[in-house]
Parts: structure tokens; C-alpha cells; sequence
């Protein structure tokens, strides 16, 4: 659950005798987290980026995995990640590393949404931003884990909103920033299902409980912007954490 990670983020700053207030920069569900543990523990939270992450009304969560399949069908990727077993039974008839070169190099291609297919081409280069090296690394990591653990996030979606239900209306009133990919499916996307949820209107309409809330767009750059756009991405945060108030 939800809770269960920002815990072990409190737990690994209290074993690490972190004594400030600390800057928190998480990219996409890891800027979710980032925001929740702002907002259920603001006393170890200096200022909080968000890559990728559009903050959006808690009330919309509830019904944003139905209201993506309805519009985009039974394939779009966050339906299928709901049935225990699915996803992991497509990922299995792939080798590891070739299904993260088509997560990280497609995944911001698919206009519906699709889980990416795994290329033919045994040869298939690399992105200029891709080392072989990086791509073992997350192939290795998964090839332990498993994908169940990353899955069950997805799973429990719902069930994680209502159970932080008491803190839907907390005012996140510290220095935040959006850095944002102008080719990043997760927001060009999102306005496609739901007029409530375009990625504009939902900045203006969250403006209330996210007082402090800048906004960068880091140009021709998809989802995994921090290492397609790394030097801009750094700079980026580097520019707001100088521009933040003393903890």
C-alpha cells in the first residue's frame, strides 16, 4: 500500500540521521509518493519536485482506472495491470532487457495507451541517452523482484486513495516544482478521457492546494525525461532548490 512506501521513505531518512527538512524529487509514481509524504509528513519536507506528474484531485483517482479503459478499451495499459497474473504472464514470454528498451525508447509513442511491444530486431539500437549498461541494470533488477511488487501498486490504486481519504483537502503550502516533457504521453494524454482532467485545468484547479507550484516544460522529450534530458532536468531543480527559502 501507498502508506507502506512513505514509511519506508520516513524510515530511511531517520536511518540516516537526516536532521533538516529535505528536497524530495520522485518521477512519476516516485513523484506521487514524493507528494504524499509531503503531505502526511510536512515536518521532514522542504520543497518537493515532481518529473512527469501532473497533480490532479484525489476524487478524480478513484474512478481513473475505468474511466481510461472506457476510452481507450480492455488494452490500455493500466487495465491490464489490474488482473493479478496478466501482465506478468505477457512480460515472461520476453526477455527482460528487450522489454525495458520498449518501455523506456515507446513508451511515449502510443496514442492509446498500450503496454509497448517488444521489437523483432535483436540488433535494436539503443538510444543515445540508453547505455547498455543502464538497460542490464533495470533488466537485472526485475529479473530478482519479479514484476508482481510494481504491479500490485496499480492493483491497490483505489483501495490506496480511500485509505488516505483524511488528507484529500491538506494544503501543500511548500515550495513544489512540475518539470514536465512536451512529448510525455502521461500528459499529453490524460486530457483524451476525462475534460476534467486536462493536464492545464488541473494545475489551475489544484492552484488552491498547491499554492507554490511552478512549472517547467523541458522540450522534445518523452516520459523518462530526467535521462533523455538530463542536463535540463538538472538544471531545472538545481535553479529551484537555489530559489527555495531556508528549511
Amino acid at each position: 500500500m501507498w502508506n507502506d512506501i512513505i514509511g519506508d521513505i520516513v524510515a530511511v531518512l531517520k536511518g540516516l540521521n537526516v536532521t533538516e527538512k529535505v528536497l524530495v524529487i520522485g518521477h512519476d509514481w516516485g513523484a506521487w509518493f514524493a507528494g504524499q509524504l509531503s503531505r502526511i509528513r510536512p515536518d521532514l519536507v522542504r520543497a518537493v519536485v515532481y518529473l512527469g506528474f501532473v497533480p490532479y484531485t484525489w476524487r478524480a483517482q478513484l474512478t481513473l482506472v475505468e474511466d481510461l479503459r472506457l476510452v481507450f478499451g480492455d488494452e490500455v495499459y493500466i487495465h491490464v495491470f489490474q488482473e493479478p497474473g496478466r501482465a506478468e504472464a505477457l512480460f515472461a514470454k520476453e526477455k527482460t532487457s528487450s522489454l525495458m528498451l520498449a518501455f523506456l525508447s515507446r513508451w511515449s509513442d502510443d496514442p492509446q495507451l498500450r503496454i509497448p511491444k517488444v521489437s523483432s530486431d535483436k540488433e535494436e539500437a539503443l538510444p543515445d541517452w540508453i547505455t547498455s549498461a543502464d538497460l542490464q541494470f533495470y533488466a537485472d533488477t526485475f529479473d530478482k523482484t519479479g514484476f508482481t511488487p510494481s504491479l500490485n501498486v496499480y492493483r491497490n490504486f483505489k483501495r490506496s486513495t480511500e485509505l488516505n481519504a483524511p488528507f484529500i483537502d491538506k494544503i501543500l503550502d511548500h515550495p513544489s516544482l512540475l518539470i514536465k516533457a512536451s512529448r510525455d504521453i502521461g500528459y499529453l494524454h490524460i486530457s483524451n478521457f476525462h475534460t476534467s482532467l486536462d493536464p492545464e485545468e488541473i494545475l489551475a484547479a489544484n492552484k488552491p492546494q498547491y499554492p507554490n507550484l511552478q512549472k517547467v516544460v523541458v522540450i522534445d522529450a518523452n516520459h523518462f525525461m530526467h535521462q533523455e534530458k538530463h542536463e535540463e532536468v538538472n538544471k531545472a531543480i538545481i535553479e529551484f532548490l537555489i530559489s527555495c527559502p531556508p528549511s
